[in-house]
This record gives C-alpha cells, sequence and structure tokens, in this order.
C-alpha cells in the first residue's frame, strides 16, 4: 500500500517458499505514539517609582498521535484473505494556549504592601480523527480508532485578575488578604479570596498562624468534549465502550448535566516555635474540602434495545457508555509536623 499500511492478503514468498508478510506476525498489538511538544515564554521586569512591573506572554502546546500494529479490524473481512489493514493511525489529540500575565506591586509604607495584576489565556483543544479502517464497524482491536464525527476543535477564553493587599498593624501583628475574579467564555464567572494573619509572641520565639481561603478549578476542554471508544475483553469477546461528552446529543437525551468548575473551602492553623537559634519546630492543621469534583462515571448499560440509551449503543456497536460528572465531595483532613 503506498500509505505504508500492509493487509493480511499479501502472500509474497521467499525463495524457500516462506510467506512475507512484513506487517503481520500474529495477532500482538502493539500500541505506539508520536509526540510533539513545545512551550516559550517571554518576559519583561521593570521598576517605577517604587512600583514594580513583571510581564509575560507563554505560548505552549503539545499533539499526541497514536498507531496501532499487529491487530485487525474484525468488521473488514475475515483474516485471510481480508480486506483489514494490519497497521492503523486511529487519530489522536493536541492542545495548545497562550497565555498573558501582568503583576504590579508596591510597598506603600514601611507596613503596607499592594499587589494587583491579571491574566488573559485563550486554549484550543483538537480531537484527530483516525483512518477510515481503524472505526469502520468495531474498529481496530485492542483500540479504536477515533470516528470523524466525534473529531472537533474546541475553543476558549478566560479573563481573571487579582487584588491582595498585605498590612502591618503592629511589628508582631500581621493581616493579608486576597480576591480574585474569573471570566471564562465557556462554563461561566468565578470569585475566589483568601485571608490570614500572623502573630508572634516573644520576638520570633512563638509564631501562630491562620488562614482561609476558597477555591476552584474549572473543567478542562479535554473533559468538556473529550469522546472516544476503548475496547477491552469480558466474557471471551472484544467489549467497546465509549466515552461520551457532556455536551453531546447522546449527554443531553440521556439528562446527564454539563459539567461545572470543582470549588474547595480550606482552613489552616499553625504554630511555629524557635527556642534557640538552631532549633525551628512547626506544626499545622489543615481542612480542605472540595465540591463537585469531576470524575469518570460508572459504565452503564441497557438491555432495552428500544430505550434512549439502547438506541444509542447499537448505533455504536456499544456495550456501555461513560461520561464525566461532578460527582463527588471530598474532605482532607490532616497535621503537618
Amino acid at each position: 500500500d503506498p500509505n505504508g499500511i500492509n493487509y493480511t492478503g499479501d502472500n509474497t514468498l521467499d525463495a524457500n517458499g516462506v510467506q512475507l508478510y512484513k506487517g503481520y506476525v500474529g495477532y500482538m498489538p502493539t500500541f505506539e505514539g508520536d509526540l510533539k511538544d513545545y512551550n516559550a515564554t517571554l518576559g519583561v521586569k521593570d521598576e517605577n517609582n517604587g512600583w514594580k512591573h513583571d510581564l509575560s506572554f507563554t505560548v505552549g502546546g503539545n499533539q499526541q498521535l497514536y498507531t496501532v500494529n499487529n491487530t485487525v479490524n474484525r468488521t473488514l473481512g475475515n483474516i485471510s484473505p481480508s480486506l483489514s489493514p494490519t497497521s492503523f493511525k486511529p487519530g489522536g489529540f493536541s492542545f495548545n494556549h497562550s497565555v498573558g500575565n501582568i503583576d504590579i506591586s508596591k510597598s506603600v509604607t514601611d507596613n503596607f504592601f499592594v499587589s494587583f495584576g491579571s491574566e488573559a489565556r485563550t486554549e484550543t483543544y483538537r480531537i484527530i480523527a483516525g483512518d477510515t479502517a481503524s472505526y469502520s464497524g468495531e474498529g481496530s482491536n485492542s483500540f479504536p480508532g477515533i470516528r470523524a464525527e466525534n473529531a472537533t476543535t474546541n475553543s476558549r477564553f478566560n479573563l481573571g485578575g487579582y487584588l491582595n493587599a498585605s498590612w502591618d498593624i503592629t511589628e508582631n501583628f500581621l493581616l493579608e488578604g486576597t480576591i480574585r475574579g474569573e471570566k471564562y467564555s465557556d462554563f461561566g464567572n468565578a470569585f475566589v479570596w483568601k485571608a490570614s494573619s500572623r502573630y508572634k509572641i516573644a520576638g520570633d520565639k512563638i509564631v501562630l498562624r491562620g488562614s482561609a481561603s476558597t477555591g476552584f478549578r474549572a473543567p478542562t476542554l479535554h473533559q468538556i468534549y473529550a469522546q472516544s471508544t476503548q475496547a477491552s475483553f469480558a466474557g471471551g469477546t472484544i467489549v467497546l465502550s465509549g466515552l461520551f461528552n457532556n455536551n453531546s446529543k447522546q449527554a443531553f437525551a440521556l439528562g446527564i448535566p454539563k459539567l461545572k468548575a470543582e470549588n474547595s473551602v480550606n482552613y489552616t492553623v499553625g504554630v511555629g516555635l524557635n527556642p534557640i537559634n538552631n532549633l525551628s519546630i512547626t506544626l499545622d492543621y489543615y481542612d480542605i474540602t472540595i465540591s463537585d469534583r469531576i470524575v469518570y462515571s460508572s459504565s452503564i448499560s441497557s438491555s432495552d434495545p428500544n430505550s434512549t440509551l439502547g438506541k444509542f449503543l447499537a448505533a455504536g456497536i456499544l456495550a456501555r457508555v461513560m461520561f464525566f460528572l461532578n460527582g463527588l465531595k471530598t474532605k482532607t483532613q490532616g497535621w503537618v509536623f
């Protein structure tokens, strides 16, 4: 084949009558990848009348393409003779982003410090289709290719800003606070804050400290738009499972909600001891609660071919289907000594 795809129907023999089929040595699938990755940052710092300026611009991305060898697509014909290749290009994924930052800060007085800044980001996530043979019917056994209808390019833009202030009320007592807002083009707005304090006793022999904050993590483009098919063995046969994204018609028909951001609430309290010059002891307690954590759903199936799910499974020759969900709330607590 001019594209380097070898077919099981190649019966070329050598001088000893041994088959010279170079592409297929039996069912022993290999999974190979071709990764390209790049990143570059350009920045500049300056100071004017006590105001410090830090500007930077970053571009980066990667692309992962896959190859599957020594396997077949059973739905393209019998193994010998066969219309099935034994080497497939099942597609892949790429992601790139551009990020601009500006940070400005100044010690306004001897005991008051302020800083603020902004970040703008663009992201693009691309799902790359495989060759037709890799996804037709069951697709290439061991790793079916990405179907043409699942190949998409999705982008988003977000803009954020923050303000931070730190105030030494006395030589021993410090208060600090930060607020941050962010606007995403695809899932909405976010607002988080942090407040912290520190108090010294007996100089710096005993230091009491604590903080409280909120946080968020936006669902990634990969989690929002990823859609694929995976193969596994079950009951002595190959079973296909599909991952449908939460913006798909299948998710809408089944009542699967779109993803939301993960949110967190965090608390810490601690004490630091410096009894002598060469000895420091710290003890800190932390408490982190994360809501709407994004996880895979369990694999779901249907024995009713006339149900909505049953029709989707039959259309894709699937046995099971999964989604990403805001499915967990976790709480983590502990001590650090």
